[in-house]
């Protein structure tokens, strides 16, 4: 009996172990954005047992033997910026932007047995479940394309692992919302001013629109390029820090506030169902 009432009080009053959560965000090409989401969640007071680790945007735009070679470094890098070590028990993971998902769906063997959430990404991954925003990829890029009426070829330019072909399909979705576009080109981000050219077309005629702003230094320089023709520039994905430092037009403006909201939300959610949330 006395051994029964040990473990009923041991039961009720001994403190709640809660899992350990690791937050893997992305350390954007624009570290304001980065800086403003950390802030946002430092605010939160999340428990200690959520853990932040980062990853390079630019690991999204790595060639896969490069990948493999910087495996070590980008885990080791992880792990050294959460506090954490490969043996901690690991039981959610939560990845914001693509460089990060890029990585996890790479690495399935990272804290395996942990459930994966991803937020922040517009294609499906394999390893977890996605949290989907409520944005309407088409929709906005009927809105971005109508900003230039009179332009009748629209270059689509992303890199070749977030292309935006993963976003549109360019022969039905985009001249059907765009009738006034009569042609679509799929244009590498690092190689823009070379398969620009090679089209042999007036660049008059030509609005750009690009995935994301530039993270490393070719896609830099290819923005200066489509500066220098005076061909019209579009993001699809930005936010407001990316707009004013680029003096240029967003799509789907993402708000740190919101993103830092859904992890927040995921991190303590003890189940989560992957419903659309709004960032």
């Amino acid at each position: 009996m006395k051994k029964l009432q040990i473990g009923l009080f041991l039961l009720f009053f001994s403190p709640v172990l809660q899992a350990d959560t690791l937050v893997i965000l992305e350390r954007s090409g624009t570290l304001s954005f980065t800086h403003l989401l950390i802030q946002n969640l430092h605010n939160k007071q999340l428990p200690e047992s959520v853990h932040f680790g980062y990853v390079d945007a630019v690991y999204s735009s790595l060639p896969p033997d490069v990948k493999t070679t910087a495996l070590e470094v980008y885990k080791s890098a992880i792990l050294l910026s959460a506090g954490i070590n490969e043996s901690t028990p690991i039981q959610k993971i939560i990845s914001q932007g693509s460089g990060p998902a890029r990585f996890l769906e790479n690495h399935p063997e990272l804290f395996s047995q942990a459930e994966r959430y991803f937020t922040h990404i517009a294609w499906q991954p394999h390893t977890g479940t996605l949290i989907p925003s409520d944005v309407n990829v088409m929709e906005n890029i009927h809105h971005l394309t109508t900003l230039f009426p009179n332009k009748t070829h629209l270059l689509l330019i992303g890199n070749p692992i977030t292309s935006a072909n993963e976003l549109v399909n360019i022969d039905t979705d985009i001249k059907t919302i765009s009738p006034s576009l009569n042609r679509v080109s799929n244009i590498d981000y690092r190689n823009v001013s070379k398969e620009v050219t090679e089209l042999t077309l007036k660049t008059k005629d030509m609005v750009a629109l690009i995935t994301h702003p530039p993270e490393i230094l070719a896609e830099q320089r290819s923005l200066i390029w489509l500066k220098s023709q005076s061909i019209p520039i579009l993001f699809l994905f930005a936010n407001p820090v990316d707009l004013e430092e680029y003096k240029t037009v967003g799509g789907l403006v993402v708000d740190p506030l919101k993103i830092a909201n859904l992890i927040q939300f995921l991190a303590n959610s003890p189940e989560v169902l992957p419903e659309p949330y709004e960032v």
